[in-house]
């Protein structure tokens, strides 16, 4: 892997976990766990009170998950063929 497509890897995923951990975040911070069952309840999500802590959760959680899952799917296989 050249060390372009290095890099725009490393910034993708860093965008992508500052994105996802901020959403999740908002959830936890500014609408607070009450604002994001209230919202849920309105979109018609079932257990919004309980769809809304295990969305925030989920979201948090998902950022080193997701940046793990990506370490894996990039650069496993390339240490694999090394």
């Amino acid at each position: 892997m050249r060390i372009s497509s290095s890099i725009a890897l490393l910034i993708s995923r860093i965008a992508l976990g500052i994105i996802l951990m901020g959403h999740g975040w908002q959830k936890f911070s500014e609408w607070g766990i009450a604002g994001t069952a209230d919202s849920f309840d309105a979109m018609g999500v079932p257990a919004a009170g309980l769809a809304a802590v295990v969305a925030a959760v989920i979201v948090l959680v998902a950022v080193g998950a997701g940046q793990m899952s990506l370490d894996r799917i990039f650069f496993g296989k390339r240490a694999a063929r090394g």
